[in-house]
């Protein structure tokens, strides 16, 4: 449930390794060789790691769910300066947080046990390419098994079922892959959509309260829970 991996440091050790081995050799011959075979060894290791780095967490015959890169920072941009796809949500939203640039910078780096929270890029399998919103696991509670999920889309990709399928799939991967028994959804009563999705697939509605979404007032909403075990 990492957001973000250390680069292992294997691979400067063995440039250091064979750099001195190399140093040492007399032969020029032999020094083209092994500098050759420390130039290919490197490539490939650094391609594994970007590969590695980009962490697939699902990835079904619809979506793909996974960790953010560089190259999602304009979808991320056209999709924060929409006002319509954050009708409904909080105002601290971690994307809605500074600039696009330093928001992207953000999500990269979470880190599930160490900020609680996680936020992914959906997209559609059929377009791998193209972030069509975000899926975050936030208010983890690893000793309550708890945790809160929620999503939030471009408005281009409304109406095509990705809310379903994102739920749907964040729900079974804890469910498979977590020690989390407890899953719970948060929701303006007026957002109308969402209470049908989570009702849809599973989820039951719990109470109705008041609570803090950065407005400057009480925001009225909906809880709803599944329960995994």
């Amino acid at each position: 449930l990492l957001c973000s991996f250390a680069v292992p440091v294997f691979a400067a050790k063995a440039a250091h390794f064979y750099a001195d081995l190399c140093v040492s050799m007399r032969s020029g011959f032999l020094f083209m060789i092994v500098c050759n075979s420390i130039i290919r060894f490197t490539e490939r290791f650094y391609n594994a790691v970007q590969r590695w780095l980009i962490m697939i967490l699902i990835e079904n015959e619809k979506i793909i769910i996974k960790s953010l890169e560089n190259k999602d920072l304009e979808g991320l941009r056209k999709m924060i300066e929409n006002p319509n796809v954050y009708r409904y949500e909080p105002t601290f939203l971690t994307e809605r947080q500074g600039t696009p640039e330093e928001a992207l910078s953000v999500i990269m780096s979470m880190d599930l046990q160490r900020d609680r929270q996680c936020i992914y890029g959906v997209f559609e399998t059929a377009a791998p390419d193209v972030l069509t919103g975000l899926a975050e696991l936030y208010d983890y509670k690893p000793s309550g098994k708890v945790i809160s999920i929620g999503c939030r889309f471009a408005e281009e990709f409304w109406n095509r079922g990705l809310a379903t399928q994102t739920t749907i799939a964040l729900t079974e991967f804890l469910r498979e892959n977590t020690g989390v028994e407890l899953v719970t959804a948060h929701a303006m009563p007026h957002n109308t959509g969402s209470g049908k999705v989570l009702t849809k697939i599973g989820f039951e509605y719990l109470y109705t309260k008041e609570e803090d979404w950065g407005t400057g007032r009480p925001v009225t909403a909906d809880v709803y829970t599944m329960d995994l075990v």
